[in-house]
């Protein structure tokens, strides 16, 4: 299977991204790796998520963040990205374009699949405005453990990072980035068209 993760500041346009890869690339489908952590919290009926609600989908999140944590805790890094892949295949594509990946290790594993790991690029500035623009105040607090939790770990291991995709509000420039990563995946993967 080929596999392509993104990885990022929050809004900074991971899934986005790995949409608009599906879209052009008919073998891969988008997929978040939070499906698996909903799919176990829906069959214990614990949340109904109403995709324009941003409070809800907050709410949403705290018991997602915990059960993926306890998962990573009894069964290893990998446990949610495994799950992922495999429940991929279940469905017969090809390709995969992940979001939702929160680990470090999660990296080398990706590596070890055999796969790519894409890191999306937005500023602070836009991001602040990607907040406002649904109604929310980024806060120095929130940033900076968004930053702790989600960007810090992949700083480090930025080397581990296949390809970079600005999405800083340009759109000359992401169109650019990303045409330019379609043609390293399609190279990659070996992928004709």
């Amino acid at each position: 299977m080929h596999i392509v993760a993104t990885y990022g500041d929050l809004r900074a346009g991971k899934d986005y991204i790995a949409e608009e890869l599906s879209r052009r690339l008919p073998e891969f489908i988008s997929y978040p790796t939070s499906l698996p952590i909903r799919r176990l919290l829906d069959a214990l009926h614990t949340y109904e998520i109403d995709s324009s609600d941003e409070d809800r989908k907050d709410a949403v999140r705290r018991p997602i963040t915990q059960v993926s944590k306890a998962g990573h805790d009894a069964f290893g890094p990998d446990i949610w990205l495994d799950l992922s892949l495999r429940d991929a295949r279940s469905q017969g594509v090809e390709g995969v374009a992940l979001t939702g990946l929160r680990l470090a290790d999660n990296l080398k594993a990706i590596h070890r699949h055999g796969g790519l790991n894409i890191w999306v690029e937005a500023s602070r500035e836009t991001i602040v405005q990607r907040y406002a623009a649904k109604g929310l105040v980024l806060t120095e607090e929130l940033y900076n453990n968004q930053w702790d939790n989600q960007v810090r770990p992949y700083k480090a291991d930025r080397a581990l990072m296949d390809l970079v995709v600005r999405n800083d509000g340009n759109a000359e420039e992401t169109e650019a980035d990303l045409r330019q990563a379609l043609d390293k995946i399609k190279a990659h993967f070996s992928i004709l068209g």
